[in-house]
């Protein structure tokens, strides 16, 4: 087992495939949640701390840019969602 630092960015842009193993329990964060992560993301990017620690993701590497979630499936669904709908609002707009 390896353990390292990631920047978000680099987990949500790289070609990574994450596989949510049936044993986990299904998706259950509330609109109160998700903005509870953008608040603190935000806060944090307007102080001097370097970063934002969102946790630690325990993720197994399968082979092939595939990676089974262990813990911090909330924060990376909550996170794809966010980061899907950006990217679909920023061309609707063009």
């Amino acid at each position: 087992m390896e353990a390292k630092e990631c920047k978000v960015q680099d987990i949500l842009t790289e070609n990574k495939k994450f596989i949510i193993p049936s044993y986990q329990r299904p998706y259950s964060w509330t609109v109160d949640n998700a903005e509870q992560l953008i608040d603190d993301i935000y806060k944090s990017s307007q102080s001097e701390e370097n970063g934002y620690f969102i946790g630690s993701m325990i993720c197994i590497n399968k082979g092939q840019n595939q990676y089974e979630v262990v813990d911090g499936q909330q924060r990376l669904t909550t996170l794809s969602i966010i980061v899907s709908e950006l990217k679909k609002s920023s061309r609707f707009r063009g």
